[in-house]
C-alpha cells in the first residue's frame, strides 16, 4: 500500500516539508497601485470632474490644480473643460484634499506652524524688544538686591534637592509642576491665590485676524493645501489656555479693600461686573475666585516628550490674555469717567502697568518672561528676563527670588494700582 506524503518521516525527502514552494509571479508594487487607481477611475465613469470650485473654470497643465496654475492657465467660459489629468496628477490632487476636520475650518498645526502663523496673526510676538519704559518696570520688580537672603535660601536649596531628585529619575510634567508650585505656596502673601491646572475663558484670549472675506470667494470651499498644509478659508484660532499654576489676588482681599466704599456688598461687585460681562476679572471657566492674573507657570518634561519651546507658546497667550483683562480694567474706567464728569479725561493716581509675567520650564531648566502691551506696535510682547537650571545652587536661588519678587508685586504694587481703578468705578455709579 502506498502511503500518503504526509504520512512519510520528518527528515524524508519526500516529506512535504523538505518540497520547494512552487514559484509565484511578483508584481511591482507601483503597478500595483497604478492598477488601483486605473480601476477607481473606471468606477467612477466615464465623466470625471474633480475640481467643483472656481478651478473648474480652468484648463489645467497637465499637474494638480494651484493657484499659480490656475493664474497661469487658459479660462474657458461657459463650460467646464475636460482636464487631462495623468495617474500621478490624480494621486497627488487626492492626497492633499482636505480632511473632514480642516474642511469644518480647524487647522492642526504643528507647534513651529503655530508660532508663525496663528500667534503673528493674534499680534503675540515672542522674544520681543522691550521698549526703554517697560524695561526699567520690570527691572524694578525682578530687582532681587532687595530680597531677604533668609526669605529664599532654604526654599531655594529645597528646589535644588528635589530637582536633582526628579531629574535623576526621568520625572513626567506632574512632578515638576508640584515642586514649582509649593514654591509659590511657600512665598505668596494670603492675599494672593494659586491654582492648578485650570480651563481659562475663552473670551480673554487675543482677537485673531482671519483672511479677508473678500479673498475666499475667489477660491471657492474647495481651495487646495498650501505646502505648510494649511488650506486657504481655513479657520485660525488660538489654543485655549490652561497654565499648570496659575496666580492672581484673592477674591477676598479685593473684597476687604473695597467694603469701606461698598460695605457688605463688597464681595458682589467683580461678580456683577463679570456676569453682565462688564469687566472680566476671574479668568477661570469655571469660577476661580482668583482675580486679575498676573502670573503663570507652564511646565514640561524633557523625559516625557516635552520642551521649552512648546511652554512658550503656551505662555505666550495666557500672559496675553492676563493683559486683555488688566486692560478692561482701564478702559472701563476711561469709558465711564467722562460720563460722569463733564467729559474730563479719566485720571488716576497711580498707573496700572499692562504687565504679566510667566515662567516656562522644561525639567529643571527655567525661564521668566515678562508679557506687556506695546501701544506702538499694537501687539502682545513677551521678553525672556532670563534662563536658570534649578540643580544648581545658584540657579535655584535666582529662580526663587525672582519668584518672590514677581508676587510680592502682585500683591503690593499691581494690587493697589487695581483697587484704586475699581474703587473710583463704584464712586462713579454711586
Amino acid at each position: 500500500m502506498k502511503r500518503k506524503a504526509e504520512d512519510e518521516p520528518l527528515g524524508s525527502e519526500t516529506h512535504p516539508a523538505k518540497q520547494p514552494f512552487p514559484e509565484r509571479d511578483t508584481v511591482p508594487l507601483p503597478l500595483i497601485q497604478e492598477n488601483l487607481s486605473l480601476l477607481e477611475l473606471e468606477t467612477r465613469g466615464p465623466k470625471i470632474n474633480l475640481f467643483s470650485g472656481p478651478e473648474a473654470r480652468y484648463r489645467g497643465q497637465g499637474g494638480p490644480w494651484s493657484p499659480t496654475a490656475a493664474r497661469n492657465a487658459t479660462r474657458l467660459d461657459g463650460h467646464v473643460p475636460n482636464i487631462p489629468i495623468s495617474i500621478s496628477s490624480l494621486s497627488s490632487t487626492r492626497s492633499s484634499s482636505p480632511s473632514p476636520q480642516k474642511q469644518r475650518g480647524f487647522l492642526k498645526q504643528n507647534d513651529s506652524t503655530y508660532r508663525t502663523n496663528t500667534l503673528f496673526r493674534a499680534s503675540i510676538f515672542i522674544d520681543a524688544e522691550m521698549p526703554r519704559p517697560v524695561r526699567e518696570l520690570v527691572s524694578s520688580v525682578l530687582d532681587v538686591s532687595n530680597s531677604s537672603p533668609m526669605e529664599t535660601t532654604d526654599l531655594a536649596s529645597k528646589l535644588q534637592r528635589e530637582s536633582i531628585e526628579l531629574a535623576a529619575l526621568q520625572a513626567g510634567k506632574a512632578e515638576w509642576t508640584e515642586i514649582f508650585h509649593d514654591v509659590i505656596k511657600d512665598l505668596k502673601s494670603p492675599d494672593l491665590l494659586s491654582v492648578r491646572n485650570r480651563d481659562w475663558r475663552g473670551d480673554v484670549k487675543p482677537e485673531v485676524h482671519q483672511p479677508a472675506d473678500t479673498v475666499l470667494p475667489v477660491w471657492g470651499e474647495s481651495a487646495p493645501a498650501s505646502s505648510s498644509g494649511q488650506h486657504l478659508g481655513a479657520t485660525f484660532s488660538l489654543r485655549n489656555s490652561r497654565p499648570d499654576v496659575s496666580v492672581g489676588i484673592a477674591d477676598a482681599a479685593l473684597a476687604s479693600v473695597l467694603r469701606p466704599a461698598r460695605g457688605d456688598n463688597a464681595r458682589f461687585f467683580l461678580n456683577d461686573l463679570q456676569d453682565t460681562e462688564a469687566l472680566i476679572s476671574d479668568p477661570g471657566l469655571a469660577r476661580l475666585h482668583l482675580r486679575f492674573p498676573f502670573f503663570v507657570i507652564e511646565a514640561k518634561s524633557g523625559a516625557a516628550g516635552g520642551n521649552l519651546y512648546q511652554a512658550q507658546n503656551q505662555s505666550a497667550v495666557s500672559g496675553a490674555s492676563a493683559i486683555n483683562i488688566l486692560k478692561g480694567v482701564t478702559e472701563l474706567y476711561e469709558l465711564e469717567y467722562p460720563k460722569r464728569h463733564g467729559g474730563k479725561e479719566a485720571h488716576s493716581t497711580v498707573d496700572l502697568p499692562l504687565l504679566a509675567f510667566s515662567m516656562t520650564t522644561e525639567g529643571p531648566v527655567c525661564e521668566i518672561w515678562a508679557h506687556f502691551w506695546d501701544p506702538t506696535r499694537k501687539g502682545y510682547c513677551m521678553t525672556n528676563m532670563g534662563i536658570w537650571r534649578t540643580t544648581s545652587e545658584a540657579g535655584a536661588r535666582e529662580v526663587v527670588s525672582r519668584i518672590a519678587r514677581i508676587l510680592r508685586w502682585g500683591s503690593g504694587g499691581l494690587k493697589h494700582a487695581i483697587t484704586e481703578r475699581l474703587a473710583n468705578l463704584y464712586k462713579i455709579w454711586s
